[in-house]
């Protein structure tokens, strides 16, 4: 395996040197979009239809689509990129609970280098933990190699500086984002992390006096306190169970327990501007889908779901991660796992370093004062996360797939270049709504949402669909894939 540091990290480019750089985002030409719009729905309605909706689109193009897009065009050269705004809007201010819209996963580990194994829980922790402030520093640091595409053109790294240090609040109509993340040239950045162990909050300083960080064992040292104390602690209100109420619910929640006490400003705080949060959990999943499961709707007293990045590290060693995708795509995420699970390979999943554990500050707790209104709200807000989680011949197969793979790449190239329809057609729509116009007839048009509504649902009570057929099904259909592709007799079925 090739050199994880020498493969990511650089030490003549800075991380965020070519961001003034990047061109600004592009306003594609009306006609184009409109003609790719017409193509992407066509698979998707009959022939009747399709000339009805084709109507529409011109007629909106030569009429109000024009007056829409002029104002776009005006917005464009007022800003780098025009969409940022309104698309992180779109996410702060649906009133989703989190679950349903944060991002969550395995840690890879557990296919390789970390079985589960009883007793681990700690020094693994620690470990993953050491690693992935390495990536953080290396972030803070700018020592990450700046992303580029195939043609070495620069690619934008803002999502790095969200990744840490980074938390959404809740707000009665729309959320907001805090960020706290500074890079070395920027300024101070707060080095604490956050560890959530039965329901109880504990913060810990990772770096010692020379902004170094703090050894694996040192790590560990602060754990297993944070573990001792926690043990001994009466149980936990549940207060976590509000991060995972509507958001309008929990934004009132939220203004409610700042008004009770200072000392509730000051946790809240703390959470809000950590590097991350560690949970550290009772259960022992097994496999890859029961860490899924428990990222997803296990136990929440030992995550915050508002964080961008939460770990929870299970009895047996495994782990699991949630982020809230608002921030931050996935590929972020990626990028920090693939880091740290190649270090912990590098390293065979031993500490190589010195075992001397310094005398460092004590973890902090961190405690919440409620009163009888938030408890008399907490098995409501309890029962409102159990619901979330309840209940052709192959030639022609194949040829039929060959024009699909050329038509996504094609789409996917145009995408890249900043040429495809779907944002600058949401552009359209956002400038309608802040003009004050009636939404233009293309929009409600039944071809508009037939091309983006997916049916998936997260209710186990629903006989209509399931989480776990789904995921057999695409399965089933990779493997029908690659048969398909070696010439092999597939199935009538999923391609």
């Amino acid at each position: 395996m090739e050199n994880i540091d020498a493969m990511m990290m650089s030490t003549n480019e800075k991380t965020f040197q070519y961001q003034n750089e990047l061109p600004s985002l592009p306003v594609p030409p009306l006609e184009q979009t409109i003609r790719k719009y017409l193509d992407s729905v066509k698979p998707f309605l009959t022939n009747e239809e399709y000339q009805a909706t084709e109507h529409l689109c011109w007629k909106f193009a030569h009429g109000e689509g024009q007056f829409l897009h002029d104002k776009l065009v005006l917005r464009s050269k007022q800003r780098r990129n025009w969409l940022q705004e309104w698309w992180e809007d779109s996410y702060f201010e649906t009133r989703l609970p989190a679950p349903l819209m944060n991002m969550f996963g395995p840690g890879p580990y557990i296919y390789d280098i970390w079985k589960p194994e009883t007793g681990t829980q700690i020094p693994r922790t620690a470990m993953l933990l050491f690693f992935t402030l390495q990536f953080w520093q290396s972030i803070r640091r700018e020592q990450l190699k700046p992303q580029k595409d195939g043609k070495g053109t620069p690619l934008c790294m803002e999502q790095f500086h969200r990744l840490f240090n980074t938390c959404k609040i809740p707000g009665v109509l729309k959320d907001h984002l805090v960020e706290h993340f500074h890079s070395e040239l920027e300024g101070a950045c707060p080095s604490h992390v956050v560890v959530m162990c039965k329901g109880h909050v504990f913060s810990f300083q990772c770096l010692d006096d020379q902004n170094n960080l703090l050894t694996v064992p040192e790590l560990q040292a602060q754990l297993q306190k944070i573990i001792d104390r926690a043990a001994l602690l009466p149980e936990a209100s549940g207060m976590h169970y509000f991060t995972a109420l509507e958001r309008t619910s929990w934004a009132e929640v939220r203004s409610h327990l700042l008004a009770l006490h200072p000392e509730n400003f000051h946790t809240l705080e703390k959470i809000e501007e950590c590097i991350l949060v560690m949970g550290l959990d009772d259960d022992s999943p097994s496999n890859a889908d029961d860490l899924s499961l428990k990222a997803l709707f296990g136990n929440p007293l030992n995550k915050w779901l508002d964080k961008t990045l939460n770990f929870i590290s299970f009895k047996n060693g495994t782990f699991a991660t949630t982020c809230d995708h608002s921030p931050i795509d996935g590929m972020m995420l990626v990028f920090c796992t693939y880091y740290v699970h190649c270090k912990i390979l590098e390293c065979k999943g031993q500490w190589k370093g010195s075992r001397r554990v310094r005398s460092i500050p004590e973890p902090e707790y961190l405690h919440f004062h409620l009163d009888n209104n938030l408890c008399d709200r907490i098995p409501e807000a309890k029962e409102n996360y159990t619901k979330l989680s309840q209940s052709v011949e192959d030639v022609d197969r194949l040829k039929l797939f060959k024009s699909a793979v050329v038509k996504h790449n094609q789409l996917m190239q145009e995408a890249t270049a900043l040429e495809g329809c779907d944002r600058h057609l949401y552009g359209l729509a956002m400038i309608a709504r802040e003009e004050g116009l009636e939404t233009p007839q293309i929009f409600v048009d039944p071809a508009f949402s037939r091309r983006l509504t997916f049916l998936i649902t997260s209710w186990t009570a629903d006989k209509d669909t399931s989480a776990i057929r789904l995921a057999e099904q695409i399965c089933q259909a990779l493997r029908d894939m690659k048969m398909l592709l070696e010439q092999k007799p597939v199935s009538n079925s999923h391609l």
